[in-house]
């Protein structure tokens, strides 16, 4: 079976939802009073269970190696991309949590003096938001690249009949 990138990141989140079903029924089944009626069979779960873990497992390998792979990007396909994306938006955050105080103390803070504090900051709010705009700008590049590579790469991959 042919499928896109987006497909198979679609049909992954899916898988890995149905694995974490499957635990939890196992957690919730595997032992019961004795003599009551079983209305999961464990057994037959734990296979099941195995089965679709070998599959996510192959199924993430594929991914990964088609984000390697892809001879039109080089260096490492779109996995770089996708590195950047992550490390782009960690950025963002911190920069959104810096304190950019600057001036005067807002009162709570005294020398021993009695004089209040003064506050420098290097990175002001208007710079804060002039590198947050900067980053916004090509995370937003980035992801539209890789929604784009996420629709037009395919690969072949045996789902077994199981999804």
């Amino acid at each position: 079976m042919e499928l896109t990138l987006a497909k198979a990141l679609i049909e992954k989140n899916r898988l890995t939802k149905k694995i974490s079903e499957i635990k939890e029924d196992i957690r919730t089944y595997n032992s019961q009073i004795l003599g009551a009626e079983r209305e999961v069979d464990v057994e037959v779960k734990w296979g099941v269970l195995l089965e679709l873990t070998d599959l996510l497992i192959d199924l993430k390998f594929r991914i990964a190696a088609c984000n390697l792979g892809n001879p039109t990007y080089s260096s490492g396909g779109i996995q770089r991309d996708i590195f950047r994306l992550s490390e782009l938006k960690s950025l963002t955050s911190f920069l959104r949590g810096l304190n950019t105080q600057h001036g005067p103390s807002d009162g709570r803070g005294y020398l021993s003096r009695g004089e209040a504090l003064e506050y420098c900051a290097i990175f002001r709010k208007s710079d804060v938001d002039e590198k947050v705009e900067v980053f916004e700008k090509e995370i937003n590049d980035i992801q539209q690249k890789l929604n784009q590579y996420n629709y037009e790469t395919t690969f072949d991959f045996d789902t077994k009949g199981l999804i």
